[in-house]
């Protein structure tokens, strides 16, 4: 479901939300990163929003209305060394890549926001994320932990001419079977010439 927590690391049930027809769609349960510091949901039946909280300070990161909660919102992703990632659900149903959210995982500020991401990794091992630059010419892989980037130039204008000439309009949707291993990036980028799809491995080398 959107809106779940989907990590394991859980407290025990606390009573932050109150609203009977969100009980199964919103956990409230505290998530309980490395470092003590939690994030949980709060909600009432008008307003629903995600507390970050350690030693120090405690502070809200998200808010959203009700009416919205079951149809677009925040998810919390991952966990890594000093971040956590959400991802942010910007309409409802499809079609539209996720935005990423990046915040500190000491002090709970937002440090990094991508309006439309491709992918991520699920794994601390490898502490990356990748979306596309402006222009639509380079792949940006981000080092989450460093936040040095790798930038991979693509084909000119393969992309910007695909969406002009095809009928896919979501640039981030044109890439493919992403993967994450230890020290590759792997995806197939789907691009439309001479009025056919086309398919081309790329492969590119992490720090």
């Amino acid at each position: 479901m959107l809106l779940l927590f989907i990590s394991c690391n859980f407290s025990a049930q606390e009573k932050y939300c109150n609203c009977e027809k969100f009980e199964s769609l919103v956990d409230c349960k505290k998530h309980i990163f490395s470092n003590a510091a939690s994030i949980h949901w709060e909600y009432n039946c008008e307003k629903g929003k995600i507390i970050f909280e350690n030693k120090k300070v405690k502070k809200k990161l998200f808010e959203i209305e009700t009416d919205f909660m079951d149809r677009i919102g925040y998810q919390f992703a991952n966990e890594y060394e000093n971040k956590f990632l959400f991802t942010y659900k910007w309409i409802s149903g499809c079609c539209e890549p996720f935005g990423y959210y990046l915040h500190d995982k000491n002090t709970g500020n937002l440090v990094q926001k991508i309006e439309k991401g491709i992918a991520f990794s699920e794994s601390n091992k490898i502490p990356y994320l990748v979306y596309l630059s402006s222009d639509y010419n380079k792949l940006i892989l981000l080092n989450i932990d460093t936040f040095k980037t790798i930038r991979f130039t693509l084909p000119k204008n393969k992309i910007v001419n695909t969406i002009k000439n095809s009928d896919e309009p979501i640039a981030e949707f044109l890439f493919e079977d992403n993967q994450f291993e230890i020290h590759y990036f792997k995806t197939t980028l789907k691009y439309f010439e001479n009025n056919k799809w086309l398919k081309k491995k790329i492969m590119i080398k992490l720090n």
